[in-house]
């Protein structure tokens, strides 16, 4: 219940604080994370999103590097840890948790296990991982194209936007 209130504040509150421009991307970012969490509440299964919100970790990062109140090598230092931890978090650790949690469901219905969860909740899981974890990739592309720009100097380090040119 708290990660639904986190999402909720996020896409009204936390949009608003002095000297952090998060701007559309945040509030879409803030709104799938309401209808997910919403979801897995509603259904009582609120536990099962609890590892996958090791995303939000990268979040923290790259929030913080558009922030107008710190200095240069600051924004850089936290676009720095926001390129490494969203590798290694959401395209590394995330995917693999999301395809074992899959692998369990299937192995223990296959085996005529009774499965704690509702019968639509698989259908979730794994239309949400798709979705998540292409945007995941989708993002990362993205990010490697944007450090690209800033290693070959078209692009001046401390821009923290992720805005493709």
């Amino acid at each position: 219940m708290q990660f639904l209130t986190f999402s909720i504040l996020s896409s009204f509150v936390f949009r608003k604080i002095e000297g952090l421009d998060l701007g559309r991307d945040f509030l879409l970012h803030a709104t799938a994370l309401v209808i997910v969490m919403g979801t897995c509440c509603e259904m009582g299964y609120s536990h099962t999103v609890t590892p996958m919100l090791l995303m939000e970790i990268s979040s923290i990062w790259l929030n913080l590097s558009s922030a107008t109140f710190i200095s240069e090598t600051t924004s850089v230092v936290f676009q720095l840890l926001f390129a490494s931890s969203f590798f290694v978090i959401r395209i590394w650790i995330v995917p693999y948790l999301w395809l074992e949690w899959v692998w369990t469901l299937v192995r223990e219905e296959r085996e005529g296990h009774s499965i704690c969860f509702h019968w639509s909740f698989k259908y979730f899981v794994v239309m949400f991982g798709f979705v998540f974890n292409g945007l995941n990739f989708y993002w990362m592309y993205k990010i490697i194209r944007k450090i690209k720009r800033k290693l070959s100097g078209k692009e001046k380090m401390a821009e923290a936007d992720l805005k493709d040119r």
